[in-house]
C-alpha cells in the first residue's frame, strides 16, 4: 500500500520504520553486522565532538538526514568502509563521512520510493569539531535516534518541516 507525503509527515512510526530500516541495510552491510537501538532523544543520542554528515533532501516530503560519529567511532567505520585506514584530520576522512550520510539518506529515500514518496537528495555537508550541536527551528519535527555496533556507536537524525 502506498502512502501519499501528508500521511506521511503525521505518521511518525511509519517515518522511524523507514529510517530503522536503512541504517539495519547501511551499517549491516558496512559493518557485517546490525546496528542495536540504543533509544531517541538529545539525551541517547550525544555526539558533541566528532563528525556529522547531512544530507538535504526535497520532493513530496522534505526533511535532512544527519549521521554522526564520535572520533574513534568514525576512525573505526570509516576503516571498514573503505578497507584502510584514514586519519581523523584529513579532508579524506569528511569525504568518507559524507559518504556514509549519502548511502544512509539513499537508503532511505529507497525505503519512501517503495511507500510512493519521491524526493532527490542533495551533495552531503560535513561538520567537524566539537562542542557540536544540531539544533533545529520551531518549524521542524526532529527524531534523533542512537545505535551501538562493536566499532562505536552512531546517532542518526531526520529533521522534518512540521505541515
Amino acid at each position: 500500500m502506498k502512502a501519499n507525503a501528508p500521511d506521511f509527515l503525521q505518521n511518525t512510526p511509519q517515518l522511524q520504520e523507514c529510517l530503522d530500516k536503512a541504517v539495519e541495510s547501511t551499517f549491516g552491510m558496512i559493518l557485517g553486522e546490525s546496528p542495536t537501538y540504543c533509544g531517541d532523544g538529545e539525551d541517547t543520542a550525544d555526539i558533541s565532538s566528532g563528525m556529522v554528515g547531512i544530507i538535504a533532501v526535497v520532493g513530496d516530503v522534505s526533511w535532512s538526514l544527519s549521521v554522526g560519529f564520535s572520533p574513534e567511532s568514525a576512525t573505526k567505520i570509516a576503516q571498514q568502509f573503505a578497507g584502510f585506514e584514514f586519519d581523523y584530520e584529513s579532508d579524506d576522512m569528511c569525504d568518507v563521512i559524507g559518504e556514509l550520510a549519502n548511502v544512509l539518506a539513499g537508503d532511505v529515500v529507497a525505503a519512501l520510493d517503495e511507500l510512493g514518496i519521491k524526493v532527490q537528495m542533495s551533495l552531503p555537508s560535513v561538520a567537524r569539531g566539537s562542542d557540536l550541536q544540531l539544533i533545529q527551528p520551531g518549524a521542524v519535527r526532529s527524531l534523533r535516534r542512537k545505535y551501538s555496533t562493536s566499532f562505536g556507536d552512531i546517532v542518526v537524525g531526520l529533521a522534518v518541516g512540521k505541515s
